[in-house]
Formats: structure tokens, C-alpha cells, sequence
């Protein structure tokens, strides 16, 4: 394989072993030097590397037997969601482990997670995908299990129940396709091209269970109950890479899917009412939480149903949008889930009803906060803002007004957070921070904030990119 692609896989999973088996001042010092130096291959590859569709690719034999080679591309949309895993990985790896605790264990799983993401997001073979999948759930699971909080062991469970049965969906339909295609190869060429000559019912039912499968990981309802427990009982670090980067494995599935397939147009419309649905039931559920983490959980699904309103489109604006939207949600969910994460740590509650009086004590992570819910939003200068206006002209363009509809969502859960803010910003609540927020912390949401903005400012830099 070539030397980009190959580092970018090698770095974090020798950062990752390493971390772990050196002691606890090594551990953060290897596994934050390999998170800046993937960080800064990525960031290099879309600044100076002319931003073609294809920077790089790499195919090896794996297993000739039955035609699986190992195939990446780096480039137009692997380029823009490798960018935001390598930087809400070294914010993770930075900043998302407040207490300092089990930090050979936490690093190990953040460069993990990452490793895995960057495998499938430059993927080219379906074969590959579904082992880099497994890696991302595997390593999820004990992000909750070993390093949350709370009922962290029931909500991991959970969240394993519903993964197993999304990967299933998923496994059932790659041997669909690979004895169905003609040439029996399950790269992404072969299926497009395949794609429409299948059997009517082999195509229907590899789209329902691709559809179903990515939906669970995404997630949209109904199969989001998984989701707040995982999100609130996670470390920090977790919260903000489950949310941040494992939530794009089924946001990224989905727009392959639609964007290969061609049976996907026949659920088009299906798709746009369950992702309307999905974001107002967020929405009204978000608005009843006490709990700050679980009401972030549900203002993630509802950002998770507008992307999916873009893909569903099946328009050029439509799924740009919907790309840049994985972006600006991955950089923004998990600015929020940091400056969250930090605030509890310093006044060891997370209760709306409690915490207030955050700017007395904490007015780094009290306007951080702020922020991060506007780039949430889609402010203006935001990078949400520019997947949103793509977005909504999408599907305005494919579906007429009616696409439009699920902008209330958006509505809705700004109306919620402005309440959230204005509650907790008085001081007149009983608890005192106990803490201060670290350099780390700062300069974790100094990256995060940079990246939100310069996205915003200057979206032509990755749109360039993004020809589909």
C-alpha cells in the first residue's frame, strides 16, 4: 500500500498498542504525538494536495479465494470525514479525559476508534467496511463498559444489542450482494455497476436491510433508544468520539448506499419522512431533559435526521450538504459533549436544575458552551450553517416545499437550548466548581472552536473537494 494511506492506519494502531503498554506520562505523550501526526497528514492531504477527487489509493490481495482485495481511497469524501476524525480524535485524545483516570485504557480505545473510523471511511470494497465496523463497535462497547459512569454496563449492553443486530443487516446483505453481482466482488464499482440488473426482490431486501442497519448506527428512530443511555454514561472521551465519529458510520453507509444503488430512489421519499419524524420526535423529547448529557444525546439525533433529510434528496446539493453536515456535526456534537464533560467534572453534576451560575465559575467553558450549541444550531460562519443551507436546497429541489419541514426540528431544538442556556447561566444555583478546566481542556476547545469556524468562513476549501 502506499505510504499516506498506510500511516494513517499504522500511526493510530501503533499509538494505540503503544499508549497502552507504556506507562501512564508516556502513554498521553505517545498517543497525543500520534494523534497530531494524523491530524496533520490529513489537514496537509486537503490544504496542499490539491483537493482531486482521489489523493491516494492502495490495493493489496487479502483473500483471493473469493475475489476480496484490500482497497482504500483517499479523497473527496473519504478526505472530508478522515479531516474530522483526525480532529475530534486529538481533541479526544487532548482533552476528553478530565480526571486523568485509566489513561493507558482510554488512549488504547480513542486511537482505536480511530483507526477504525479512518479504515472505513476510505474503504472501497464492502468487505473492508464491515471489518473496520466491527472494530468501531468492539471499541465503543468499552468506551461504555470500562470508562463510563453511572448504569454505563446496562447502556453498554444495550447499545451491543442493537449493534449486533445492525451488523447482521449488514453481513446478510454483503453475501446477498457478492452471490448475486456478476463479477462475485463486493467492491464499490462492482456494485454500482451491478446495482438495478439484480433480482427485484435481492434488490429490495439488500436495501431494506442496508437501510435498517444504518439506520440503528446513525441513529434515527425508531431505532435510537440505545443512544442517550450510551451518550450520558460514556467517559467524556467517549461521548464525544461515539457521538462525534461513531454516529458517521451509519450517516455514511446511508449516503453510499443511496449514492451506488440505484433501487435507493425508490425509498427516497420514505427516508425524508423518517428523518422529519426522527428530528421533531429529538426535538420534543431533547426539550424534557434534565439530564444536560441525555438532552445533548437527543440534539444530536435531531441534527442526525436533517443529514439524512440531504441524502434522501438524491441531489448533488443534497448529498454535499449532507457530507459537510457529517463534518460541521462531528466537530460541533463533540465541542458540546467536551465543554459538558468539563462542567461536570467541575461541579460533579450534570442536572439542569443545579447547575447554574456557570459563567461565575467557568466562563472559559460556559461560553464555550454557548458556542458550541450555536455551531450545533447552524449559526451563521458555523460550518453547520453551510451544510444546512446545502441541505434544505436539496431537498427543497427533490421534494418541493415539503422538504422543507423538517427545518422546524431545527427550530424546535433552538428554542429548547436558548431555555437551557438562559437557565443555567444565573447564578443563583447551590453548586460551587470544584475545578478548574486544564491547559489541555482549553486548547481542546481552542482546536475544535478554530475548526468550527474556519469551516464556516472558508467552506471552498473542502467543497472543492466534494464532485458527486
Amino acid at each position: 500500500m502506499t505510504i499516506l494511506i498506510s500511516s494513517l492506519l499504522i500511526i493510530p494502531l501503533a499509538g494505540a498498542i503503544l499508549s497502552y503498554l507504556l506507562k501512564e506520562r508516556l502513554s498521553q505523550a505517545v498517543a497525543l504525538i500520534a494523534a497530531v501526526l494524523v491530524l496533520a497528514m490529513v489537514a496537509g492531504s486537503a490544504l496542499f494536495g490539491g483537493l482531486p477527487q482521489q489523493i491516494d489509493s492502495a490495493t493489496a490481495g487479502y483473500i483471493p479465494a473469493i475475489n476480496v482485495p484490500i482497497s482504500f481511497s483517499l479523497g473527496g469524501i473519504s478526505l472530508v470525514l478522515s479531516l474530522m476524525v483526525s480532529i475530534v480524535g486529538f481533541a479526544a485524545v487532548l482533552a476528553g479525559n478530565h480526571r486523568r483516570s485509566q489513561v493507558r485504557q482510554a488512549n488504547f480505545l480513542a486511537l482505536m476508534l480511530e483507526f477504525s473510523a479512518l479504515g472505513l471511511f476510505m474503504a472501497v470494497n464492502l468487505f473492508i467496511f464491515f471489518i473496520f465496523w466491527d472494530i468501531g463497535v468492539a471499541v465503543s462497547f468499552f468506551m461504555i463498559y470500562a470508562l463510563g459512569s453511572g448504569d454505563n454496563r446496562r447502556a453498554a449492553l444495550k447499545f451491543l444489542v442493537y449493534s449486533i443486530a445492525a451488523s447482521s443487516l449488514l453481513l446478510a446483505a454483503m453475501i446477498a450482494l457478492y452471490v448475486y453481482v456478476p463479477s462475485h466482488s463486493l467492491d464499490y464499482s462492482s456494485i454500482s455497476a451491478a446495482s438495478g440488473s439484480l433480482p427485484h426482490l435481492i434488490d429490495i431486501g439488500v436495501i431494506a436491510a442496508l437501510f435498517v442497519a444504518f439506520m440503528i448506527k446513525m441513529p434515527v428512530f425508531p431505532f435510537h433508544s440505545w443512544m442517550a443511555d450510551a451518550y450520558s454514561s460514556a467517559s467524556t472521551q467517549g461521548s464525544m468520539m461515539i457521538s462525534g465519529i461513531l454516529s458517521k458510520f451509519g450517516a455514511y453507509g446511508m449516503l453510499t448506499m443511496f449514492m451506488l444503488m440505484a433501487p435507493s430512489s425508490t425509498v427516497a421519499q420514505y427516508a425524508l419522512f423518517i428523518a422529519g419524524i426522527s428530528a421533531f420526535y429529538a426535538a420534543f423529547v431533547g426539550m424534557r431533559q434534565l439530564n444536560v448529557k441525555r438532552m445533548a444525546a437527543y440534539t444530536s439525533m435531531a441534527e442526525l435526521g436533517i443529514i439524512l433529510v440531504g441524502i434522501s434528496s438524491m441531489s448533488s446539493l443534497g448529498y454535499a450538504g449532507a457530507l459537510y453536515g457529517m463534518l460541521a456535526h462531528g466537530i460541533s456534537i463533540s465541542l458540546l459533549f467536551l465543554a459538558l464533560g468539563a462542567l461536570e467534572y467541575m461541579y460533579g453534576d450534570i442536572n439542569a436544575n443545579m447547575l447554574k451560575g456557570i459563567l461565575r465559575d467557568a466562563a472559559a467553558t460556559g461560553y464555550t458552551l454557548v458556542v458550541s450549541v450555536f455551531a450545533t444550531l447552524g449559526l451563521p460562519l458555523t460550518a453547520g450553517f453551510i451544510a444546512d443551507i446545502l441541505i434544505f436546497m436539496g431537498a427543497t429541489r427533490t421534494f418541493g416545499l415539503a422538504g422543507l419541514i423538517p427545518l422546524g426540528a431545527l427550530i424546535l431544538v433552538g428554542a429548547y437550548l436558548f431555555v437551557f442556556i438562559n437557565r443555567i447561566f444565573p447564578s443563583d444555583g447551590r453548586l460551587r466548581a470544584s475545578q478548574h478546566p486544564s491547559a489541555a481542556n482549553l486548547i481542546g476547545y481552542g482546536a475544535l472552536l478554530f475548526a468550527t469556524f474556519a469551516l464556516g468562513i472558508l467552506p471552498f476549501v473542502l467543497l472543492n473537494a466534494i464532485t458527486l
